[in-house]
């Protein structure tokens, strides 16, 4: 039945004439088999893999290989987010801005806003893996009352590139110190090493307390070496849309931003060989951009000199929400960002 469904997908994206038209290039990261060569025709993806053709970014397959996690088979496709029990994450917006702070200097600040709704019995906690060594609440940048801030900059970008949906996409291969507070609607927990985190449980409060899974947080350490986790802990069984979480970090990479956006929304082990669909904008900015760069965000007027200070004057930025990709995180070049060259915007997959 595979083989038949992807023989008529790659009937359906042959190209008319000669296959010489199709776009060939190399897929890093790809888990299920490095190092595939893959037909791009358009923005319809098929890859070879043994004697049939497995269907990679095109909705119309998406029954072939189906999202799931360790464990526990996805009923539908997931909506990118990691959390520690049932939940369902929708409206993701990130944003990834690099920028020159007075006091910090050279900083990536990264920008995460959803509307959560849990779906388990009792308390649940999103999962969050930021490329920075060291963080501490300090590292948080409350919004205060400017809590649309990230909705400007996805209206802004929106009506600058009102057809830059899915615009293609390249796919690639601490300290220990535990940290508890509150933001918005979340009790976080920042850990350096995130399998101290289930130690560090007992001083988030009993409602939203999420249940132990030791083995998603050893998960943690194995894949991202190296990185501060964030849990964020919460317990709303109706849709709520939090203020967003603003962070910023030296950043690890000078040449390049990442912005996290592994997927497993069902308590298990995320799957590194899954294909998910996302419900994404994905914001960029950079203070060393190019004049008439991108599109000019209007703050609120009232808006905190503090937050003001972290947030660049104009950005640019893509959504997507139809094509299935690699379960991973997205990155892009800084260079390639300087130059708003969006299709440059790639899938990382851990260890990969």
């Amino acid at each position: 039945m595979t083989q038949y469904l992807m023989a008529q997908a790659w009937r359906h994206l042959q190209p008319s004439g000669s296959a010489d038209r199709a776009d060939h290039r190399w897929v890093r990261g790809c888990p299920t088999s490095r190092q595939a060569p893959v037909l791009l025709v358009g923005k319809r993806h098929v890859r070879r893999r043994g004697l049939g053709w497995q269907a990679l970014a095109t909705a119309e397959w998406a029954a072939i290989r189906p999202s799931r996690c360790h464990g526990r088979r996805a009923d539908k496709l997931v909506r990118m987010c990691v959390s520690v029990d049932q939940a369902e994450f929708t409206g993701t917006i990130l944003y990834a801005g690099r920028c020159w702070h007075p006091e910090h200097g050279l900083v990536q600040v990264l920008g995460y806003q959803n509307t959560a709704v849990n779906l388990a019995d009792g308390p649940n906690a999103m999962l969050l893996h930021l490329p920075a060594a060291r963080m501490s609440p300090r590292n948080f940048i409350s919004v205060g009352h400017s809590a649309d801030v990230l909705i400007r900059m996805r209206d802004v970008a929106a009506r600058a590139q009102p057809v830059a949906r899915s615009a293609g996409i390249a796919w690639m291969g601490a300290d220990s110190a535990v940290e508890v507070f509150d933001h918005d609607i979340y009790t976080v927990v920042l850990a350096g090493d995130p399998t101290q985190i289930p130690a560090a449980l007992l001083q988030v409060p009993p409602h939203k307390r999420p249940p132990l899974n030791r083995e998603l947080f050893e998960f943690y350490a194995d894949a991202f070496p190296g990185y501060t986790i964030a849990l964020c802990c919460f317990d709303n069984a109706q849709a709520q849309r939090a203020k967003p979480l603003l962070m910023w970090y030296p950043p690890a990479d000078p040449d390049r931003l990442v912005l996290p956006a592994l997927d497993c929304h069902t308590g298990g082990v995320p799957d590194l060989g899954s294909l998910v669909r996302p419900d994404h904008w994905v914001l960029l900015a950079s203070d060393a951009a190019p004049e008439g760069w991108g599109a000019s965000v209007e703050y609120p007027a009232g808006i905190r000199h503090k937050l003001r200070q972290f947030l660049s004057d104009r950005v640019t930025g893509v959504e997507f929400s139809h094509d299935l990709l690699p379960n991973g995180d997205f990155a892009i070049a800084h260079d390639d960002l300087l130059r708003e060259e969006l299709s440059k915007i790639e899938r990382i997959v851990p260890g990969h």
